[in-house]
């Protein structure tokens, strides 16, 4: 779920409005990805699902070639980045 843009224009407030119909109708397995928006996505996500995060399935996805050259990050510090990405903002 690419709300930052990547898949062409979206503002900040329809993001949260899809997010708030997504908890609305029921859905609870939301997929996002810290190539979005290079993390703004995933903590835009956990913004959203502050609150309610125990209730939510979410999947994040990283992809450790979009760091090569950063020698400084290893492959357990990109997975652990992703995660805490999203789940640092959600509280």
């Amino acid at each position: 779920m690419a709300l930052t843009g990547v898949y062409g224009a979206i503002s900040k407030r329809e993001a949260f409005a899809t997010l708030e119909r997504v908890r609305e109708l029921g859905i609870n397995h939301i997929d996002t990805a810290e190539v979005y928006g290079e993390g703004e996505n995933e903590r835009m996500v956990g913004r959203a699902i502050a609150g309610y995060r125990d209730e939510v399935l979410l999947a994040t996805k990283f992809n450790y070639r979009q760091y090569v050259g950063e020698t400084d990050r290893s492959w357990a510090e990109v997975v652990r980045g992703s995660i805490e990405g999203v789940w640092s903002a959600s509280g």
